[in-house]
């Protein structure tokens, strides 16, 4: 706090320089000595005394004085005359050079007028009328060069006004060499042009910026403040609007100066809450949003002449919002919220310039428009503590994506992220529903993996399944596959593609197990050997447990079928045992070896399921022999259905001859004799 209440004296002790006076001369009952400048060349303001004649429109002064009048200055401020009307300020000017260019800058008089030197006319705004009839008024400042008569140059000021509820002059003249002018006038024009580019800027770039992060309402609300603050610097100051188009319509230009009053604050107050809302009344922010808009719609629908009485109750709206987004402000920072002393010094600075510039613009200080630096300050102040903000937010993010990214790699051995895509959900934070889904799945189980397992320690078992699944996870994967379950012998993986890619991984699984057999014989352990079904249907996919815990699940008799045709694998010792609904499936059946193994009636379903035995990734010898007996086979099993079970047990005996380990020759053989 020490080093913002040393900040906030500094601008204080900047605006307070304002007010010193320089050695400039000033007017005295209209006589202004400019000696000075008809020695050196340099620039001057013309301030003072002048002469003043109500209700004449005068073109050189005249013998009989009129009354005296400070300039700059409101001419209803004394009480003498009302803001409307007209009337003429004079001037002499002594100790010019005679016959030497001068130029003068001429600031905007409210509301219109002409300006004379030495009887010619050379400058104009508007029109000055006798009433508002005959007026039209514009602002618009230039500058003007003339020769100098000699030792006394007259200046005579027509002013009329039927449009405001404030007067006269109220900037300074300055007068000096046509370069210091040139340069003066054209250092205005610049700067303020600057100023209003950079709005632009800002202004384009907070808004574009919410709209495509909707959720930062508070770079929506500084956009927007800056656009209104754009608003303001066109129509004030050296009024560029009317500088660069000559012929905007007064009116209109005032409405656009008008309305920051109430816009302004309404949209700082809703950029500070969405900051702080914590320190921030939302019902206070409500009613003043609600009071500003009334406010700002009637500087809008009225005529200037009428409206321009609400400034005075706009600006102590304003600057009470002011006031009350600084008190929140100031309890930010006891709090230390993020970026507070930054806008605590910017508001300090916005505080002063715009109650320097209400006092100023109803003539009770002669200082100059200050609020365009001060919120320019307070504009960058905010853009450097928006843009820390947000580049400690993409900081996080990116720390929080290499976190996640971890997390991911860990996740995914537990929960395959093509599960999502299956779910058609984009995360697991979307897992609480279902989707169903044509798949097919492959059950394996190591065969008499208890016995097995006896023979080894536990060390040795969790190893020996560690290896065995290194061996077949990659085959899955390669067949655009995923593991789904892994059960203490075996596993259950899902294909969502082709069947044939399925069974095609199913024959290379068994082809893995050969291999790693003999890697297990080398190292003294029993040979494994896997049994395998798989079938193909639709089935519901989601998760499923309590909010605490849940774990991804598939509702579906598609899953006991497989698994029904793993135990048929044992029963009829196949390797490998596929449902008849994914032989049907099969794209390119005639890519497989294959023999009907007949029907069997799954627990839980009404009808018989027809199921067939694959022969590839057997042993060659084994395979031939089952190929060379498979019509002996198919016509045997055909008779058995057909009750011929004479002729059936007859072709079963032929088959078991050639391969006396057929076991499912054997159990039709036998189903055969019992039935005879």
């Amino acid at each position: 706090m020490k080093k913002v209440l040393m900040i906030s004296t500094l601008l204080l002790c900047s605006l307070v320089s304002l007010y010193s006076q320089d050695s400039a001369p000033e007017a005295v009952q209209g006589i202004i000595d400019l000696s000075v400048l008809g020695r050196e060349n340099g620039l001057y303001p013309i301030r003072g005394i002048w002469g003043f004649h109500w209700h004449e429109l005068l073109t050189e002064i005249p013998d009989i004085p009129g009354e005296w009048i400070k300039a700059p200055g409101n001419w209803a401020s004394r009480g003498n005359h009302p803001a409307r009307g007209y009337g003429s300020y004079t001037l002499v000017i002594e100790g010019l050079s005679e016959g030497k260019a001068y130029s003068l800058y001429v600031p905007e008089a409210v509301s219109a007028y002409r300006l004379f030197i030495n009887g010619e006319e050379v400058s104009s705004n508007g029109r000055v009328g006798t009433d508002r009839k005959s007026s039209i008024p514009q602002f618009r400042p230039e500058s003007i060069t003339f020769s100098a008569r000699g030792m006394r140059d007259e200046m005579v000021l027509q002013v009329s006004n039927y449009h405001y509820r404030k007067s006269g002059i109220w900037r300074n003249f300055y007068i000096g060499d046509p370069a210091s002018i040139a340069n003066f006038y054209t250092t205005k024009i610049v700067f303020a042009s600057f100023l209003i580019g950079m709005m632009i800027f800002v202004s384009i770039y907070f808004l574009s910026f919410s709209f495509f992060r909707r959720e930062e309402k508070a770079a929506l609300f500084f956009g927007l403040l800056s656009l209104v603050f754009l608003f303001r610097l066109l129509t004030t100051g050296e009024q560029l609007l009317t500088h660069y188009f000559p012929a905007f319509p007064w009116e209109l230009a005032r409405r656009i100066e008008f309305l920051p009053f109430s816009l302004s604050a309404g949209f700082s107050m809703w950029y500070f809450y969405h900051l702080y809302p914590v320190e921030f009344n939302k019902k206070i922010l409500i009613g003043y949003s609600w009071l500003a808009g009334a406010l700002g719609a009637a500087l809008i629908l009225l005529p200037v002449r009428f409206s321009n009485y609400l400034i005075i109750p706009a600006e102590i709206i304003l600057a009470a919002g002011l006031f009350y987004s600084f008190t929140v402000i100031i309890r930010a920072s006891r709090e230390r919220r993020h970026g507070s002393v930054i806008i605590l010094v910017s508001m300090i600075a916005l505080f002063i310039s715009v109650i320097n510039d209400i006092l100023y613009s109803n003539q009770l200080i002669h200082t100059i428009y200050v609020s365009p630096m001060g919120f320019i300050f307070f504009m960058v102040s905010q853009s450097l503590m928006l843009s820390r903000r947000y580049a400690y937010s993409f900081r996080t993010i990116e720390d929080l994506t290499i976190n996640l990214k971890d997390f991911n790699r860990s996740l995914s051995r537990f929960m395959p992220f093509r599960f999502f895509d299956y779910l058609n959900k984009d995360s697991v934070l979307e897992l609480d529903s279902a989707a169903q889904n044509n798949i097919t799945i492959l059950y394996a189980d190591i065969r008499s993996f208890t016995t097995l397992s006896e023979a080894m320690s536990a060390e040795e078992n969790m190893e020996s399944m560690k290896s065995f699944l290194s061996n077949v996870i990659p085959l899955i994967r390669e067949g655009d596959g995923f593991a789904d379950k892994y059960i203490s012998d075996g596993l259950m993986a899902l294909f969502p593609g082709s069947p044939d890619k399925a069974l095609k991984t199913a024959v290379k699984l068994q082809g893995a197990v050969k291999d790693f057999n003999r890697q297990r014989h080398r190292e003294g352990h029993p040979r494994l050997s896997l049994g395998i079904g798989l079938h193909s249907g639709g089935l519901l996919v989601g998760s499923l447990g309590s909010p605490e815990k849940a774990e991804t699940s598939i509702i579906s008799d598609t899953v006991n079928i497989a698994r029904s045709m793993e135990k048929l694998s044992t029963e009829y010792g196949a390797s490998i045992i596929i449902s008849g609904n994914l032989y049907e499936s099969l794209e390119r059946p005639d890519d497989f070896e294959t023999r009907k193994l007949g029907t069997a009636v799954i627990k839980g379903k009404r009808s018989p399921i027809s199921f067939h035995e694959v022969l590839e990734g057997l042993p060659e010898s084994l395979k031939e022999i089952k190929m060379k007996t498979k019509p002996l086979f198919e016509e045997g099993l055909m008779n058995y259905d057909i009750m011929r079970y004479e002729e059936a047990s007859a072709l079963f005996k032929r088959v078991l001859e050639s391969n006396p380990d057929d076991r499912a020759a054997s159990i039709y053989l036998n189903l055969s004799l019992d039935r005879i």
